[in-house]
């Protein structure tokens, strides 16, 4: 291959090929990239050598895959498509989304097209956590309500009246 770039290798390009078009490739890379195990450490490193734009591309595919995990119901484990494509998990996508920004925080609050995917993470991280307190009250109200003794085996009196001695 010319101009410099690496192919990718005969057995996993004719899959990526027959899968997706050729400007979704660097999507469908990152997509195996994230599914696959990771420590964080060395992805910090790694992280830090991307420069303000990649970072932010970065970003832009890990919002997509979050905005598709906010439209639908989805496992919280690495899925595969209809065609065994992986899928990556919310968990892992977490994980990406706290070294990316530990690597980059202060050049993406400087890079001012980052402030558009920003404020469209901080609002799903909104939405996420209202959606979490809304089903922790209702685990509540379930958890009460299936336990065996739910009801007390006494009946609490409407009122009691004490006496005391000296």
């Amino acid at each position: 291959s010319g101009g410099g770039k690496t192919a990718l290798p005969a057995a996993g390009s004719s899959v990526v090929a027959a899968r997706v078009p050729a400007a979704e490739h660097w999507g469908t890379l990152l997509d195996l990239l994230i599914c696959a195990p990771r420590n964080d450490v060395f992805l910090l490193e790694a992280l830090r050598w991307l420069s303000p734009s990649d970072a932010l591309l970065l970003l832009s595919r890990l919002l997509d895959l979050f905005h598709a995990y906010a439209g639908a119901w989805r496992l919280d484990s690495a899925a595969a498509d209809a065609d065994g494509w992986h899928i990556p998990a919310i968990s892992q996508l977490v994980g990406w989304t706290n070294v990316l920004l530990d690597a980059h925080a202060s050049q993406l609050l400087m890079h001012t097209p980052a402030h558009g995917p920003l404020r469209s993470l901080g609002g799903l991280v909104r939405r996420h956590v209202q959606l979490c307190g809304a089903m922790k009250g209702l685990k509540g109200y379930l958890s009460q309500a299936t336990l065996k003794q739910a009801q007390p085996i006494k009946p609490i009196p409407d009122y009691s009246v004490e006496i005391l001695e000296m």
